[in-house]
């Protein structure tokens, strides 16, 4: 487990306004269900085929103790250009993983989970994921959690799927996974996200949902995890630069160390977008009881 520069924000739930936000669709990725609507998820690395199997309805990665255990990603979901995020318009992708793995206070096992989101494998950024909850939440994201209302943080750039699938990442002069997916410096690139003092639960829990809003009409994408013990609150970071339109998206997932383990029964997708014109930055002011999208208590098994 890679010791990282955290940073903390804590942000209300959400700034969107739902009743201006059309859902253009949603698809539920199973081990039945693998290619559905334009979304198709497979194995990601001939690395780590090995790693992956399924079983009882469900994906179970585990990650063997071999010379190549830190190459490649293990799992890949693929979004066409339907998916894509819209030219003019604030759009969003939304993914949340469900899991039969649980997670207990300061587990004595060590469990991170990487996700890697990139449009036309030239831009990405990536969440790093603490979900054995050892110490206070170390969730990050690359590169840097720009906290400002109007962030000017860039993204990342490169094919990030080469770069974790090769032996030794050049320029990042690393051969582990994290550091790979992560800028290749875990002490310095990385920016925490964190609930502060306001009685917030700091432990990840199941389904856990990584939201991306792109906004092309002043150039920035917003990030953020939320889970359904949080409540209203969000853990986030902004970019001072929108990812790419009608391109679709690639999403990279990866345990990160050998030994690691875990059971992902199903990984929801929604994505969406504003139907009005959209509100180019996060209120200073939000709510205090703001709706939710998507929702801080969805079904623990969700519906086809």
């Amino acid at each position: 487990m890679s010791t990282h520069l955290l940073l903390p924000i804590l942000l209300p739930f959400t700034f969107l306004n739902p009743s201006i936000t059309a859902i253009i669709k949603t698809v539920n990725l199973t081990t039945s269900n693998t290619n559905q609507t334009g979304a198709a998820i497979s194995k990601s690395s001939t690395w780590t085929h090995p790693d992956v199997s399924v079983w009882n309805n469900l994906w179970n990665i585990n990650v063997g103790d071999n010379d190549n255990s830190q190459r490649g990603y293990h799992l890949q979901i693929d979004l066409d250009n339907t998916w894509g995020f819209h030219p003019s318009k604030q759009s969003i992708i939304s993914l949340t993983i469900y899991s039969t793995t649980t997670l207990i206070p300061d587990s004595p096992i060590d469990l991170d989970l990487l996700l890697s989101f990139s449009v036309n494998n030239s831009q990405y950024i990536t969440h790093w994921l603490a979900v054995d909850n050892i110490g206070s939440n170390d969730n990050t994201i690359y590169p840097g959690c720009d906290t400002n209302t109007i962030p000017t943080q860039s993204l990342a750039t490169g094919n990030i799927k080469e770069c974790v699938e090769s032996e030794l990442c050049i320029p990042i002069n690393s051969a582990l996974r994290d550091q790979k997916a992560n800028g290749g410096n875990s002490g310095g690139t990385n920016a925490r996200v964190e609930p502060d003092n306001l009685g917030h639960n700091k432990n990840n829990d199941w389904p856990i949902t990584i939201q991306l809003i792109n906004n092309p009409i002043n150039n920035t994408l917003f990030t953020y995890i939320m889970e359904p013990s949080w409540g209203q609150w969000k853990q986030g970071c902004g970019f001072g630069e929108a990812f790419y339109s009608d391109l679709g998206l690639q999403i990279y997932i990866a345990l990160d160390d050998a030994g690691e383990t875990i059971n992902i029964t199903t990984f929801q997708i929604e994505y969406s977008y504003n139907t009005e014109s959209p509100t180019l930055t996060p209120s200073s002011n939000p709510t205090s009881t703001p709706s939710q999208n998507p929702s801080v208590n969805p079904t623990e098994i969700p519906t086809s």
